[in-house]
Parts: structure tokens; C-alpha cells; sequence
């Protein structure tokens, strides 16, 4: 594959992150931003998925808010440093499945294990284990949204 299809491809990934982020705000917690991240880590390795899930939260933010001040800065940076470390565990620390493997069950695994992380992560922060009920809901939105990302991408080892 050309190197520019590859990086359209990944701007692709990470423009359906950002513009599905905003049309799901209506489903409390589905953002399919971690999915998104590790769908395009599945085929085009870990740094695709940081810049996908690190640059969709950012972007979004901004486009959700409209504005970007200190305080958000800090929100988007602690934020950012979760999505990525729990990018890095699902796809570096676990290996779980072959690089380029793409199945429900996998992408389910994987979104349910950064997830699962980055809610911990920021509940803790507000003195928390988990957020009820947005981090159930977010945990609930990921798995599904996953599992259709899975399916549609599933493409056997080889």
C-alpha cells in the first residue's frame, strides 16, 4: 500500500472518531473514539492508534465546546495520557491477536480493556473507582460500538 493511502486512511479513522463522538452525544457515553483507535492500531500499528484516539479526543473537544481555555488544556492532557496509556495496553502490553488480525471478539477484549483503564484513571482523579453511571455507559457504548467495528472490519490473518 502506498504510504499516502495508509496515512488517508488513518485521517479517515480518526475523522469518523471526531464527527461520531458528536453525533452520538445523544447516547449518554458512546464515543467511539477507543475503538476507533484500535481499529486503526490493528492495521497500521501503535502509533496510528495514538494519533487517532489522542487527536479525535482533542479535536472534538474542541468542536463539542468551542472553545479551548487553561482548564480544558488540563482536562484534554490528563485525558489524553489515559487514552493513550490505555491504547498502549490494550495493543502493546496484552498482545492479544496478530497485528493486522481483526475480529469481534478481539476488538471487544481490547476496547473493554482500555476502557475499562481510562475510567479507572479518571475516576480516580475525582476520588472514585468508577463514575456511575457515565463510565458504565461509556464501558456499555465501547463494547457495542466494538463489536460493529469489528464485524465490519473483520479481515482473517494472513
Amino acid at each position: 500500500m502506498l504510504e499516502r493511502e495508509k496515512y488517508i486512511k488513518i485521517l479517515l479513522f480518526l475523522l469518523i472518531a471526531v464527527f461520531g463522538r458528536i453525533l452520538l452525544q445523544i447516547i449518554p457515553g458512546a464515543a467511539p473514539i477507543i475503538p476507533m483507535a484500535l481499529f486503526a492500531g490493528a492495521n497500521y500499528g501503535l502509533e496510528a492508534a495514538v494519533f487517532v484516539g489522542a487527536g479525535a479526543f482533542a479535536l472534538s473537544f474542541f468542536l463539542i465546546h468551542g472553545e479551548i481555555g487553561l482548564g480544558n488544556i488540563f482536562h484534554i492532557v490528563i485525558a489524553i495520557s489515559f487514552i493513550v496509556s490505555g491504547i498502549f495496553l490494550a495493543i502493546k502490553v496484552l498482545r492479544i491477536g496478530k497485528h493486522g488480525q481483526i475480529n469481534p471478539q478481539i476488538m471487544v477484549f481490547r476496547v473493554t480493556i482500555a476502557t475499562v483503564f481510562i475510567e479507572v484513571a479518571l475516576s480516580l482523579m475525582q476520588g472514585e473507582i468508577f463514575r456511575s453511571p457515565h463510565s458504565y455507559y461509556h464501558l456499555l457504548a465501547n463494547i457495542v460500538l466494538a463489536a460493529i467495528i469489528g464485524g465490519i472490519g473483520k479481515k482473517e490473518p494472513g
